[in-house]
């Protein structure tokens, strides 16, 4: 029952009733007292369904309780899976990056530990995206650094469909931190052809709204028919992005505002864009997502430079800044300093 959703996504993108049987699935386990599919249900369920409708610090602790359940249970191979939850949701959650490398430390041990190479393949980008933003990479925003290639990592898992999806996730991410267009425009293309491999995992939505950025990069230097066809994929990913907002504002509906207010840039329409970048920071910081909110101020801060705004610009650049500093990215944070001497100044 909790795995519901995943064919009623595939089939019909059908996230309510794929939610409501999960849902109800794990209603009716603890209610029976059965312990040691309760602890899988909710392990599935933090996985698969929960952030569409609930918080995604809800499925965090749904994913805590389930590895104590099943590891105390015996059932290591389900134990380690929950570290795909929490670690995702982490990095979107904390206020502090080392939350994220505690999380991945442990996951990747509990891999090693209990030989389950198919899952520490997944985890190692979580590693390696906070060592980046750390600063602790051979390039700004690369995964290189003394003890990892990344390189060879990438060919590794070519024989891993969901590590690979992982892979050009976070690669991805990072690529868009460090506004790097053309490892962006690539990673997320890869990752958006790698979804089926995660189907209901909460990198999808994370996927969209890249895809949808690097989309947008590439319009400005596109034309004709060829810039109508990146604003339709945009459209597409912002209409995806509509949708979970309205079931689950809290995770989604910050990321929606924001490629709307990018989409109403590239249309020419910067009135609507700037009310949108607003509701995406007020949002964003509201539900406490530090690198959202932080992403959001800089990019609204480079609009408003485009658009002639350069003292407002300036003064968000700024504000991101010490943001970006205060989750713990000073390796983000320096990057931004190279491009912008004035950052950090007084």
């Amino acid at each position: 029952m909790a795995c519901v959703l995943l064919p009623a996504v595939a089939f019909g993108d059908d996230y309510a009733n794929g939610y409501r049987a999960g849902r109800l699935s794990l209603n009716v386990g603890e209610a029976r007292g059965q312990e040691a599919e309760v602890g899988r249900t909710r392990h599935v369920f933090a996985l698969f369904n929960c952030h569409w409708f609930e918080s995604l610090e809800s499925a965090i602790e749904h994913a805590r309780t389930a590895h104590r359940t099943v590891r105390r249970l015996g059932d290591l191979e389900n134990a380690c899976f929950t570290f795909f939850t929490s670690l995702a949701g982490i990095l979107e959650c904390s206020d502090r990056l080392k939350e994220v490398t505690a999380e991945a430390d442990a996951a990747i041990a509990f891999c090693e530990k209990t030989g389950n190479r198919h899952a520490q393949e997944s985890f190692v980008a979580f590693r390696q995206l906070v060592r980046a933003l750390e600063g602790n990479t051979t390039a700004p925003g690369g995964f290189d650094d003394a003890d990892f290639s990344e390189a060879a990592h990438a060919q590794a898992v070519l024989a891993n469909p969901m590590a690979h999806a992982f892979y050009r996730s976070y690669r991805a991410l990072s690529a868009c931190l460090f506004d790097d267009a053309p490892a962006l425009i690539a990673h997320s293309q890869a990752a958006v052809e790698l979804i089926p491999n995660i189907t209901g995992f909460y990198p999808v939505a994370l996927i969209q709204f890249l895809h949808a950025l690097a989309l947008l990069n590439q319009c400005t230097s596109a034309t004709g028919p060829a810039r109508l066809e990146l604003l339709e994929g945009v459209a597409k990913a912002k209409a995806w992005l509509a949708l979970r907002g309205a079931d689950a504002d809290m995770n989604f509906g910050h990321l929606h505002d924001a490629i709307e207010a990018e989409h109403l840039d590239a249309l020419d329409q910067p009135w609507q864009a700037q009310q949108a970048f607003e509701r995406a920071m007020a949002r964003s910081q509201m539900h406490q997502r530090a690198w959202h909110h932080a992403l959001i101020v800089e990019r609204f801060a480079l609009f408003q430079i485009r658009r002639g705004q350069e003292g407002t610009g300036r003064l968000l650049l700024n504000q991101a800044h010490k943001l970006y500093r205060a989750w713990g990215a000073h390796g983000k944070a320096q990057h931004m300093h190279t491009r912008w001497p004035f950052l950090g100044t007084a």
